[in-house]
């Protein structure tokens, strides 16, 4: 062959490396614009995740919230009506108690009877004492008496006699009796022991 055909021949091999080249160029273009594709859909993707993720993880912290609050209402409601009926549960306890030991108190008191001598204001008359001591120890060994028998029986003694509200024992006392002596305490000591 002639270096013209040699030529010729390199020549047209050159151009078809050429046109090989440039396919495999073209091929390593649309592979590059494909790559680009695809790192910005990844990018997409990664930005929709995290966008799920946070709004996921919002919703999921409202609902456990939502929830506590639910149980915390709900534990509290429980928590007052338990309370409230153990209170109530209390009261009728220690009603029954209160009522129980009343009976006891009254089967005991059954054959109670009250010990004191009656005191008789004749008798402290004509004995070593004034006419005040004899009233005073007259009228407060009878309080007494009527009082204990009273409350033996269960019963809180009648304030209304004294013009005073209420239920209780009260023995009058005035301000401008005069202080008596020891005789006049010791008469009433078995009256006061009574009560």
């Amino acid at each position: 062959p002639s270096n013209e055909q040699l030529i010729h021949q390199s020549l047209s091999q050159m151009n078809k490396i050429m046109m090989r080249v440039e396919e495999k160029l073209a091929t390593v273009s649309n592979l590059e614009s494909r790559c680009e594709q695809l790192e910005a859909k990844c990018s997409s993707l990664e930005n929709m995740l995290e966008t799920t993720s946070q709004s996921t993880k919002e919703h999921i912290d409202r609902k456990f919230d939502s929830l506590y609050l639910h149980l915390e209402q709900k534990c509290n409601s429980v928590e007052n009506r338990l309370g409230t009926k153990v209170d109530t549960v209390h009261d009728k306890v220690e009603r029954s108690l209160k009522f129980h030991e009343y009976n006891e108190m009254l089967v005991k008191n059954q054959s109670w009877s009250y010990s004191a001598i009656d005191v008789e204001e004749t008798d402290l008359y004509f004995g070593d004492y004034s006419e005040n001591e004899t009233e005073y120890v007259a009228r407060t060994a009878e309080q007494l008496r009527v009082m204990t028998k009273q409350m033996r029986r269960g019963e809180f003694p009648d304030n209304n006699l004294y013009e005073i509200e209420g239920k209780g024992a009260y023995v009058e006392t005035f301000e401008d009796e005069p202080i008596f002596s020891e005789a006049v305490n010791n008469e009433l000591l078995p009256h006061w022991q009574e009560f």
